[in-house]
């Protein structure tokens, strides 16, 4: 079992076969400068790929100062998880065979035309009330990648993600 620590909060545990530390994989590495990177990919139950980033802050949505870093925050996160989605993909379909080791042999398994996909943003100290405008921030930019691949996406706080058991 693999437990992976994160901006302040604990995921998992997760069987060895169902996760990939993408962030520390060779694989992104080899990119350089220039790709970013979600923490981690991780099947769940089987049927989901989990594109995974964790944050430990995020703007006030709701402030009195409005939008102020919050839309540059989202095009942060949702460039994560695009370059992380595409060159997660590429892999499966044999593009750098030369590096796929790293890629447990469950994600191989399945069926690309049928799973489901989901991103997933956890901010531990982000407000009940701030989850609302970071989830449509996301959705809205992600748009074309929803609609394209049947992604969903959700956005969770600490409380959360600890009462759906994705961290401990």
């Amino acid at each position: 079992m693999i437990a992976i620590s994160e901006s302040g909060m604990k995921f998992g545990p997760y069987e060895e076969m169902d996760i990939i530390n993408w962030e520390k994989s060779s694989l992104y590495k080899s990119f350089g400068v220039g790709l970013k990177s979600v923490e981690f990919i991780y099947l769940e139950e089987k049927y989901a790929f989990c594109l995974l980033e964790a944050k430990t802050t995020v703007p006030n949505p709701l402030g009195p100062k409005g939008q102020e870093g919050f839309d540059e925050y989202i095009g942060e996160v949702s460039e994560k998880l695009i370059h992380t989605f595409d060159l997660f993909i590429s892999s499966l379909l044999g593009r750098y065979a030369d590096k796929e080791k790293e890629i447990p042999e469950n994600f191989f398994k399945q069926n690309l035309g049928k799973i489901k996909v989901k991103f997933l943003l956890v901010v531990k100290d982000a407000k009940n009330e701030w989850l609302r405008p970071l989830n449509d921030g996301l959705n809205k930019v992600l748009l074309r990648y929803k609609k394209t691949w049947d992604i969903k996406v959700a956005v969770l706080n600490e409380e959360m993600a600890l009462s759906k058991n994705i961290i401990h």
